[in-house]
């Protein structure tokens, strides 16, 4: 039938109306299009009029509503356009098939298939599909970003895969996918590719072969991931697997090893690859294996975590101790370990567990105190948290009365000690500090600790102490020796006026204060007339009484800051400061004068006494204190001569004595020059066993005129210039001459030679010794020792120690003669390191008889006894004085009751003549009396 029949034209309007549900009514064009879905309808009118425009079929669908629930149905339609002869269009003819089922299925697959891409990009896994005749590969969508490629750029070509992956992967890859074609193996395999901007990736594949019903594979199909992630981390934990020093484990459920890292080799010395398969109870010490197999059992019934110390048995037999922590995994079947080497620490532990013990033995047979203080309150106080032994004993504490208690409840006797402080102090710094000797005193106790306190790294402070009461008693018997030693230094024991030193200290300060000031100082030498006959006649017990009146007739003429002192015998010394002008210095002069000769100073005075004085001005006589003394002196001999009972001024101009001098010295260089000295040489014995210890080398000039001399006829001209110095090398030269002499007749004798102060500062003096002692190669440094003037070397302590620590280098010793004329403090005698000391005659004859004399001589020695000095008497004279410095600890003397100084050729033979006393033979040891 036609298309544009009216039967063709019923069958299509029965058709719309079926699909649209319009079924009996005749349907128009408008109302079919009224049946379609609002959203549709211009589709639909602008496909029939595309139709209507032009021949050919239209296909479209679109969505149509049906009445009356409105449900829209999806209506598949076809139509073409029916025209007349003249080719105009009169009428549509097609047909409209319901087809909404088939549109449900294919949106669920469209929604599956978008489904599918999203888990595919998400997850980074790509689908691929390849034919291997081909050699095409096919992919899903979204797979070039794992390669690195943009969309669209993925050839898919064997080739082109090959291209991009890693060289070193290559081959592995071509294999596995042979194997999958040709062998049926699975394809399964991780390889990296380099991606076009270099950087290297890691992909999983994972496919099989589709085979014909022959076999033959006619294509692999399969998936790929980036696993990039996942092999970074595998890396990471296998790094830190291989590299950690713990041993780490996984074993199976039985306990046997299925992983071992590369420590149990280093540790243990076990290969990892020959434990595999092993029981982890093969590697742990006997006696250790019951305990780690009720550990292991234990896991295999319950996710546990559980930490275990034991032995594990090296491969070489040794055992080390591990702490192993242990977990399991029970639905997997595996266990894993990590294991922590604590041999060393143990070790270690059990060092350090010793040292506590001996540290408690020691401190708990210690002699010293030892008291642990635990800080409270910050630190502003402390509590005793222990004391030792030896520290009850000192304190008079016991450790259960102390203990808990703050440190002042539990020591009393420390409250005014400023122990506290120093606690406190050491606590905040923790820098240890001294604690000076101090007084511990209480109801128990009065003593004397010093010690010593420390903080400890638990922040406790501990302090160690000692009694030390022996030694402070020691030292203030020292102390209170050398208090009356400074008396005996410093002032005259008769009349309490400063002595010869004290003056002189006191005159040095005046002229640094004129020096100052452009003031004036005036010295005075002052001599009693005729004192010697009202002595004689009166006794010496009345002339001490006039002495101390003068002294006292002085002392109230001058002011507060001058100074009076008694030279010696009946002569005095005055320092007047700040005189002004001559005119003023008489005033006081004159007053003195009066004062003296006014009446009788005593009660039987048989005649009014008087006094001659010398006086020079400083700065006006630029001379040093010894030259202000001794100009002073002689214009007191100018007063003598004038008439007594006067005083005059020094002139240097008028100077008689002057020119004296300057012929004493000359005669004194020639006779160093011509040889006119002599030496002789005085034997110092040890008057216990008879042992020489050696000569003093004593000088004489054998004037051509006078005859001998002895040094206090010439050595005073002489001091602080430069012919001392040339005296002194003649005195060593010759000396070293006669000890080489001695030495060669197989007589060795060790010399000690006096040496000036001026010789001592002279810049290069030990170089000219050492020169005279490479002149002499027999004779040895230790063979001389020097000796100086204690009061000498005070006057220049810091010159002498540097020179005695200089000539120590050399090997010469030193000795510090006429000790206890000048006085030195303890702090001053420390530093003159001179290991003899040589008592000064004038204390030793008069020991006997005078007990400050003796208090003297016994604080020297025990001076030097305290500080390991050994000391030697000068001028012992009678067996009595011998036996008395044997009693006091002295065996070392000379003087003319041993023997007087001689000649060198008598040297030998009185050596072998001499015979100890019985006396002193027979006398006990220094400890005890003769």
């Amino acid at each position: 039938m036609g298309a544009g029949s009216p039967h063709g034209l019923a069958r299509d309007r029965w058709a719309l109306a079926r699909a649209h549900d319009l079924e009996g009514c005749a349907p128009r064009l408008q109302d079919w299009i009224g049946c379609v879905h609002a959203q549709d309808r211009s589709l639909l009118r602008a496909e029939i009029a595309v139709a209507r425009d032009r021949a050919g079929p239209i296909s479209l669908r679109y969505r149509a509503v049906v009445a009356p629930d409105g449900e829209a149905r999806s209506i598949e339609a076809r139509a073409e356009t029916c025209r007349d002869d003249a080719g105009r269009p009169i009428g549509l003819v097609g047909v409209a098939i319901d087809v909404t089922d088939q549109a449900s299925a294919e949106a669920a697959l469209r929604e599956s298939r978008a489904q599918l891409r999203l888990a595919l990009r998400l997850s980074q896994t790509g689908v691929w599909d390849w034919d291997p005749h081909t050699g095409r590969v096919r992919w899903l969508e979204g797979v070039d970003a794992l390669w690195g490629l943009p969309e669209g750029m993925f050839q898919g070509t064997y080739e082109d895969l090959g291209s991009r992956i890693h060289p070193d992967d290559l081959i592995a890859w071509k294999e596995n996918v042979t194997a999958c074609v040709e062998q049926g193996t699975e394809h399964h395999l991780e390889f990296r590719v380099r991606w076009p901007d270099g950087s290297i990736h890691w992909l999983g594949a994972y496919g099989n072969a589709v085979r014909d019903a022959h076999g033959r594979a006619t294509r692999v199909a399969g998936v790929v991931r980036d696993i990039t992630r996942l092999k970074l981390a595998e890396d990471e934990q296998s790094r830190f697997f291989r590299l950690s020093p713990n041993l780490f484990l996984i074993a199976d459920g039985d306990g046997r090893i299925r992983r071992a890292n590369a420590a149990w080799g280093d540790l243990l010395g076990y290969d990892g690859e020959t434990l595999i398969g092993r029981s982890v109870l093969d590697c742990v010490d006997r006696a250790d294996v019951g305990a780690m197999a009720r550990v292991l059992r234990s896991l295999g019934r319950a996710s546990e975590h559980v930490r275990l110390e034991c032995r594990m048995r090296c491969k070489g037999g040794e055992a080390r101790i591990l702490a192993w922590s242990i977990a399991a995994q029970p639905e997997a079947r595996l266990i894993y370990a990590v294991g922590q080497d604590l041999t060393e620490q143990r070790a270690k532990d059990a060092k350090l567990t010793q040292a506590g013990t001996r540290y408690r033995e020691l401190v708990e047979h210690m002699s010293d105190g030892v008291a642990v203080y635990r800080a409270i309150d910050q630190g502003r106080d402390f509590v005793v948290a222990q004391l030792n032994p030896a520290g009850e004993q000192i304190t008079g504490v016991s450790a259960r009365e102390a203990l808990g208690r703050p440190l002042l409840d539990a020591f009393p006797g420390l409250a005014a000690t400023g122990l506290k402080d120093v606690l406190q102090r050491v606590y905040r710094s923790g820098e240890a500090e001294q604690v000076p000797m101090l007084r511990y005193a209480d109801e128990r106790r009065d003593q004397w600790i010093e010690g010593r306190v420390y903080k400890l790294p638990s922040g406790d402070v501990v302090g160690v102490f000692s009694d030390v009461t022996r030694r402070r008693l020691t030292e203030q018997t020292l102390e209170d020796a050398l208090k009356r030693l400074e008396s005996l230094a410093y002032y005259d024991q008769l009349t309490g006026l400063p002595n010869r030193r004290l003056l002189l200290d006191r005159l040095q300060q005046a002229m640094q204060v004129a020096d100052r000031e452009h003031s004036q100082v005036a010295v005075c030498y002052l001599d009693l007339d005729d004192f010697k006959p009202i002595n004689d006649e009166l006794g010496h017990e009345a002339g001490d009484g006039l002495l101390r009146i003068v002294a006292e007739r002085l002392r109230a003429s001058v002011r507060p800051g001058d100074t009076v002192a008694r030279w010696g015998g009946d002569e005095f010394a005055l320092v007047l400061a700040d005189v002004g002008r001559p005119g003023v210095c008489a005033q006081t002069l004159d007053r003195i004068l009066r004062g003296l000769a006014a009446s009788n100073l005593i009660e039987g005075q048989p005649r009014r006494i008087s006094a001659s004085i010398g006086v020079t001005l400083y700065p006006k006589d630029a001379a040093d204190a010894d030259g202000l003394l001794r100009h002073a002196d002689h214009a007191l001999y100018l007063a003598k001569q004038g008439g007594r009972n006067n005083y005059q001024f020094f002139d240097a101009r008028e100077d008689r004595l002057a020119a004296a001098n300057r012929a004493m010295l000359e005669a004194i260089g020639r006779a160093i020059s011509s040889d006119e000295l002599r030496l002789l040489y005085q034997p110092i014995v040890n008057m216990r066993s008879g042992r020489m210890d050696g000569v003093e080398v004593l000088v004489r000039w054998q004037h051509p005129e006078r005859g001998l001399l002895l040094p206090v006829d010439f050595m005073p001209s002489i001091e602080g210039i430069e012919l001392s110095r040339r005296l002194d090398l003649w005195v060593l030269d010759h000396a070293l001459a006669q000890q080489t002499a001695w030495l060669e007749a197989g007589l060795q004798l060790k010399l000690r030679v006096n040496v000036s102060t001026h010789s001592l500062r002279t810049s290069g003096f030990l170089q000219e010794i050492a020169c005279l002692l490479d002149r002499y190669p027999e004779a040895r440094p230790r063979g001389l020792a020097l000796e100086i003037a204690e009061s000498a070397a005070l006057a220049q302590i810091d010159d002498i120690a540097s020179v005695i620590g200089q000539a120590e280098l050399l090997g010469i010793s030193f000795a510090l003669d006429d000790f206890g004329t000048g006085f030195c403090s303890l702090n001053l005698f420390r530093r003159l390191h001179a290991p003899v000391l040589k008592i000064d005659r004038s204390f030793v004859d008069q020991m006997l008889s005078d007990a400050e004399d003796a208090h003297v001589v016994e604080g020297v020695i025990g001076l030097a006894r305290a500080f390991r000095r050994e000391v030697i008497a000068e001028g012992v004279e009678t067996l009595a004085q011998g036996q008395r410095l044997l009693d006091m600890g002295c065996e070392l003397a000379q003087g003319y009751g041993i023997a007087p100084p001689m000649a060198a050729a008598e040297v030998s033979s009185w050596i072998q003549a001499y015979r100890v006393p019985g006396e002193w033979h027979d006398c006990g040891d220094a400890r005890t009396a003769c």
